[in-house]
């Protein structure tokens, strides 16, 4: 299959030099190398990395402002799609490295565009210990019921990857660049491009795909709380992407319950912020087509629903 990897590059230092190594050493194995570097006091030495000789198929694009992570990845997406990529799509952190061997194991699959590719990975922590991590392992070996996957993915909401060792087909990338434009801060990316509409089955491999170096900082957290947005940006991004996950299970009952439920509970902790983003995300994704309007009256009577039974229990053990 056809396969371009976007890597964004913040700062890389000698980790984007690692990653950089490995992209090059399997250039040949990829249709397209899109490269993103935002702008930093290390964006010199960043793009002397990669030197004046490059593959033909490696695609650069330099900033010249400093840009939070989630501004950085609508640039990157709006460049990319103007270039055109056919097959899939790789998303590679600039301080993680592709294993080649996964990599070459999963080009000979022939997989349909409904079809994605997540992980598995190893995390490299600052002391050098490692440690291979299955996000969802299946008995049949490859591959399993995606509603299954994504339900124990959703029960993760913690987890975030920035969506690093994900593939994804182009078509689909391209159908939800605009609907990803609606997060502030990039929270559970992973989330939002595999638990939606546009994927029925997610693949994976036996082996590692990604070696995911674990740091204290990120690009995105450092920029985010300076900024002072974390939290109603977080809030404003778990709300979409749980809606949109809402959108893609309406042959699983149980799984949109789980997910409305998600929705409510997020609504009781942080009622002014669910009202300012819940309705607008959704009316969003109704436009978009995503979400039906059956499905416009049945989130918001969850949600009131699950107020009014905590707003009975508070009272309850008030009196008691």
């Amino acid at each position: 299959m056809k396969l371009s990897v976007i890597i964004p590059i913040y700062r890389g230092g000698a980790e984007w030099v690692d990653c950089w190594q490995a992209i090059v050493a399997n250039s040949h194995l990829f249709e397209k190398i899109f490269l993103s570097f935002n702008y930093s006091d290390m964006q010199t030495d960043d793009l002397r990395i990669i030197g004046d000789v490059q593959p033909a198929n490696v695609h650069v694009l330099v900033h010249q402002t400093k840009m939070t992570a989630t501004e950085h990845s609508r640039k990157i997406y709006r460049w990319v799609l103007s270039q055109l990529p056919e097959g899939f799509i790789l998303f590679l952190c600039h301080d993680d490295i592709i294993e080649p061997d996964a990599l070459a194991e999963i080009l000979v699959r022939e997989l349909k565009t409904d079809e994605a590719i997540f992980g598995p990975f190893r995390f490299t922590t600052p002391d050098n210990s490692r440690r291979t991590v299955i996000a969802c392992e299946f008995t049949d070996s490859l591959t399993g019921d995606h509603r299954v996957f994504a339900n124990r993915l959703l029960e993760k909401t913690a987890v975030a990857f920035t969506a690093s060792g994900l593939i994804i087909h182009s078509t689909v990338f391209a159908r939800l660049v605009t609907t990803h434009e609606r997060m502030q801060y990039g929270c559970n990316a992973e989330i939002f491009w595999l638990c939606n509409p546009l994927i029925r089955k997610i693949w994976q491999g036996r082996r590692p795909l990604v070696v995911i170096n674990v740091r204290a900082e990120s690009e995105g957290a450092i920029l985010a709380r300076h900024r002072g947005l974390f939290g109603a940006a977080a809030h404003s991004d778990a709300l979409l992407t749980l809606t949109l996950a809402f959108a893609g299970y309406r042959d699983a009952p149980w799984i949109r319950l789980g997910l409305a439920r998600q929705i409510a509970a997020k609504s009781i902790l942080h009622p002014w912020r669910s009202l300012r983003y819940g309705p607008a995300h959704m009316v969003a994704l109704y436009r978009e087509g995503f979400l039906t309007f059956a499905d416009l009256v049945t989130l918001p009577l969850f949600g009131l629903a699950a107020v009014a039974l905590a707003a009975i229990v508070r009272i309850r053990n008030f009196f008691n």
